[in-house]
């Protein structure tokens, strides 16, 4: 080769890769040249659109411009500026906090507006105390900003000085915004005559201004001088810009005039009002009443009635936050933890949020062992509105996350607020015992010196003696026990108390002996009989069981809970528990007692006994005792569709399903059959619609998810049915069947994970034919084929009829 072609061949690829590195770079320039111009287009079309309140406009070119420049704040103040002019504060306070940008003055003081106008103040005072230096570069907007926030926390003479201040500057910038907020502060420390002066003189000077126009009529009202308020009002209706929205202002001065027309006696103006609302929110009134309808149920005790109609109600308004809150109240009285916190938390806003329904959401928490998340919700809500209960969670909730020095300087707030609440005292020492090393002895001295004081607290009597016991203190325990055993003092409740106690510590003859004494002075003490039965049935005592549970359905023949125990001591004597009626008097209720049979009859899948029992017992059973009734009638027409399901014969289960779905649209074991019919019959869009509906009902249930995974795997969308199973285990890293089926999926998409979660699923249940069938058949098909062998033989005896397990043991 000539030494010059070879430099001419390198000159040439060095000048083409040159020029390719120029178009390369000229390309890009130019595509960011176009980027940069298209989202200045955007910008300036939303800025253009949210001037001339073309709000939906406005919205789609902020939105564009957020897709093409996720980063860049100006379209994001201008999409949050849209959301607070729809009235959605809280959407514009999400939306900032989840910016990532860059942040400015700007991005703080828009924070600020939209956390005051959503009335959360508390959030607000935050950013007042952590950007202080970003604020500083807007002194006269943060005066106002601060001013507003004075007059939310009632500190009305610093708000004044400031507002006074502000309004002395030549500036003209917040001088509008001034006046109305010290009109505000003249309306809410009962001065409307000083702010309709102040209001009156604005208005000559800016005309046709709609916010001091309202304001007026706001303050007229408060003077109930109905007409001046309408005369303001309906100028102030009149200066709306037009807009390409209903606004929620427009909304509150219609409200505001129908008020004022009414008083003023004159409802046929009102109505036409009205009937501009109804015209613009067609379905608000069908749906205030239907929402009225369930909380009347709901008042008068009918749970599952109420629930229905919000179940139904929320189909069709899915963001109905006020029915969301009343079915997450009725799931949390009913002990549905699940659906309790899917419910309530859509509505929870510790700033705003009522505490009743706070504290029961945190209570929620914490039965669904999420400590972390009520530290979070409690920490979010001032702690002015704390009350005992509120500083109870919050202690609870840190002693639980071990984080000591919060729960330490809550205990001292809350003791010195509620220095008598025997609580605080016990949440003390439950502090002492969490510590590392734990320090039982300042627990037990803590509790004891309470006890000194208060020697007949029943609660804290019971926590004394747990506390001896935790510490292994058995012989202190026996005789702080005895101690209260013999106080002529003691109340009723302590002794049965005691029962327990000498229950736990199989302590019987004390025990026996203690109640036996109750029931000499109170015959008639069913309590005290049904905890002698207690006594009785863990000795194997079930003759003098059967005695006493006679001795209660004399006293009292309506008692459902002694006929359940007078048919388990005949089942536990071998006896035949449907010649119950022999060992009861003539005054027994027969009604109850078939109830009952029925009961035992379903629980045992007796199911043609349980179906004659029922039939018998129509229209003679007491009223209180209906709804336990129908709920059996539904359990055993669910299990004579299990039945027939297993049969095969699906036409028939399904007709019986939808029968009972007709009469009870929300029954959820009824909706979880039907899914599983229309699965087995392959009817896979029917499956998910029902699927659907009970994700509604519960979502992310985990029994509805597996159910969900099921129709993957029957529809053959492998991946699907594994992020559904995925899914279970990130919340519940121990649930068997999801870690079976995710193994044995792993093993077919060739995923390592598979033998870890195959040998995890069989350390949780090693007797499990299934979980030893998946991990055998893993084991043998990556190298360990003895080791596997043994583990599906050990499923073969466990479950010689499966057939897959069987296939699997020949090929080996």
């Amino acid at each position: 080769m000539h030494p010059h072609k070879k430099n001419s061949r390198q000159y040439f690829f060095s000048v083409a890769w040159f020029m390719l590195s120029v178009f390369i770079l000229t390309a890009c320039k130019d595509v960011q040249t176009d980027t940069n111009n298209d989202l200045d287009i955007y910008l300036n079309k939303a800025q253009t659109y949210l001037k001339q309140h073309q709000l939906r406009s406005a919205s789609q070119e902020a939105n564009n411009a957020i897709d093409i420049a996720p980063t860049n704040l100006q379209a994001h103040l201008i999409l949050a500026d849209v959301y607070a002019q729809f009235g959605q504060f809280n959407r514009s306070i999400a939306l900032l906090l989840n910016f990532n940008g860059i942040k400015n003055d700007f991005y703080y003081f828009d924070l600020i507006k939209n956390y005051q106008s959503a009335h959360k103040y508390f959030s607000a005072q935050k950013i007042f105390d952590t950007q202080s230096k970003w604020l500083q570069q807007q002194p006269e907007r943060l005066q106002f900003l601060q001013a507003k926030q004075w007059i939310a926390q009632k500190k009305f003479s610093l708000a004044k000085k400031s507002l006074t201040k502000l309004l002395a500057t030549t500036s003209n910038t917040y001088r509008v915004e001034a006046k109305l907020e010290l009109a505000t502060l003249y309306i809410v420390t009962k001065q409307s005559s000083k702010a309709i002066a102040l209001l009156e003189k604005a208005n000559n000077l800016s005309e046709n201004n709609t916010l001091i126009l309202e304001m007026l009529g706001t303050a007229y009202l408060t003077q109930k001088n109905y007409l001046d308020a309408e005369h303001s009002l309906v100028l102030a209706l009149n200066t709306l810009p037009s807009s390409d929205f209903f606004s929620m202002k427009k909304v509150q001065i219609l409200q505001q005039l129908m008020f004022a027309l009414d008083k003023q006696g004159r409802p046929s103006e009102a109505m036409l009002y009205a009937k501009i609302l109804a015209d613009e929110f067609p379905t608000l009134n069908t749906r205030r009443l239907r929402y009225l309808e369930a909380k009347d149920a709901f008042e008068k005790g009918k749970l599952k009635e109420s629930k229905q109609i919000l179940l139904t109600l929320l189909e069709d308004y899915p963001q109905y936050k006020k029915a969301s809150t009343l079915l997450g109240i009725i799931y949390y009285q009913k002990g549905m933890l699940k659906q309790a916190e899917s419910y309530l938390s859509q509505e929870i806003d510790p700033e705003l949020s009522n505490n009743r329904l706070t504290e029961i959401y945190a209570v929620t928490q914490l039965k669904l062992d999420k400590a972390g998340a009520v530290q979070t919700l409690l920490e979010g809500m001032p702690e002015a509105q704390y009350s005992a209960k509120t500083w109870a969670l919050y202690i609870s909730a840190s002693l639980r996350e071990k984080t000591f020095i919060k729960a330490k300087k809550a205990l001292q707030k809350a003791q010195n607020l509620y220095p008598d609440e025997v609580n605080f005292v016990i949440l003390q020492s439950l502090y002492f015992n969490r510590q590392s090393p734990p320090m039982h002895a300042k627990a037990l001295a803590l509790l004891k010196q309470r006890l000194d004081k208060d020697p007949l607290n029943e609660l804290l009597q019971v926590t004394y003696l747990k506390q001896l016991l935790l510490m292994q203190k058995e012989s202190s325990s026996d005789q702080y026990a005895q101690q209260l055993q013999n106080n002529p003092k003691s109340t009723l409740s302590t002794h049965l108390m005691l029962a327990n106690y000498f229950l736990s510590k199989k302590k019987y003859a004390q025990g026996e002996a203690l109640l036996n004494k109750i029931l000499s002075k109170d015959k008639q003490n069913i309590e005290a009989l049904y905890k002698l039965n207690n006594f009785y049935f863990v000795q194997g005592k079930y003759a003098q069981a059967l005695t006493n549970y006679q001795r209660i359905i004399e006293q009292d023949n309506s008692q459902l809970k002694a006929y359940f125990g007078l048919i388990n001591s005949l089942l536990a004597q071998k006896k035949d528990p449907l010649q119950a009626k022999k060992y009861l008097g003539e005054d027994h209720n027969a009604s109850l007692l078939s109830l009952a049979l029925s009961s035992w009859a379903v629980q045992t899948n007796n199911l043609a006994l349980a179906n004659e029992l029922l039939t018998s017992n129509e229209n003679t059973l007491p009223v209180k005792f209906h709804a336990y009734e129908k709920d059996l009638k539904l359990q055993l027409s669910l299990k004579n569709i299990s039945v027939l399901m297993q049969n095969k014969e699906y036409i028939k289960a399904r007709t019986a399903l939808l029968e009972i779905i007709k009469d009870v649209p929300d029954e959820l074991d009824a909706l979880v059959l039907l899914a599983k019919i229309n699965i087995q019959q392959s009817k896979f869009p029917q499956a998910q619609r029902v699927i659907d509906k009970l994700f509604v009902h519960i979502p992310n249930h985990q029994e509805i998810l597996l159910l969900q995974a099921s129709l993957y795997i029957a529809e053959d969308k492998i991946q699907n049915a594994i992020l559904v199973y995925e899914q279970i285990l990130s919340d519940t890293p121990k649930h068997l069947t999801s870690l079976n089926n995710l193994a044995w999926f792993y093993f077919i998409e060739k995923d390592n994970r598979a033998i870890k979660l195959a040998e995890q699923a069989y350390q949780i249940a090693p007797k499990n034919a299934s979980i030893l069938d998946t991990y055998g058949w893993i084991l043998a098909n990556t190298g360990e084929i003895e080791k596997g062998k043994e583990m599906i033989e050990k499923a073969f005896h466990l479950n010689p009829q499966d057939l897959s397990i069987k296939k699997h043991l020949d090929a080996l």
